[in-house]
């Protein structure tokens, strides 16, 4: 197998190479100012958001849009897993039980009383 060669290119033991690198988001910086790192070391870590999934409550429970929001079991902001029980409405003058699941692990984000959808906020992603 052959050898590539690029002129002008030198090969130098111990180059300090420097670089300026900025995280997408606010987050927090591992290391101080000039102090020696390594390929493996982590210098700065964030967290994206994670991916939404949107469960059409009012269409799943059969209930007007309005009053989606009194049908959560659990408020907005607390933790859900994957087909754990987040809303139940009554039906057939209270005879049966219409639940809905959770599609992912994650947060409940918010809930629209115009469209009745309750957004699902999936766990955040590390950077």
């Amino acid at each position: 197998m052959g050898h590539a060669y690029t002129p002008g290119l030198r090969v130098a033991g111990d180059t300090i190479v420097r670089r300026e690198r900025r995280l997408p988001l606010k987050g927090d910086v591992c290391v101080d100012t000039g102090a020696d790192v390594g390929p493996e070391s982590v210098i700065a870590r964030c967290e994206l958001p994670g991916n939404v999934q949107t469960v059409n409550l009012a269409a799943l429970l059969a209930v007007d849009p309005a009053v989606v929001a009194t049908t959560l079991l659990k408020p907005i902001g607390s933790a859900v897993t994957r087909g754990e029980a987040i809303a139940e409405a009554k039906a057939m003058f209270g005879l049966m039980k219409n639940r809905a699941t959770s599609p992912a692990d994650g947060t409940l984000d918010s809930v629209s009383s115009v469209t009745g959808q309750l957004l699902v906020r999936e766990r955040p992603i590390p950077v």
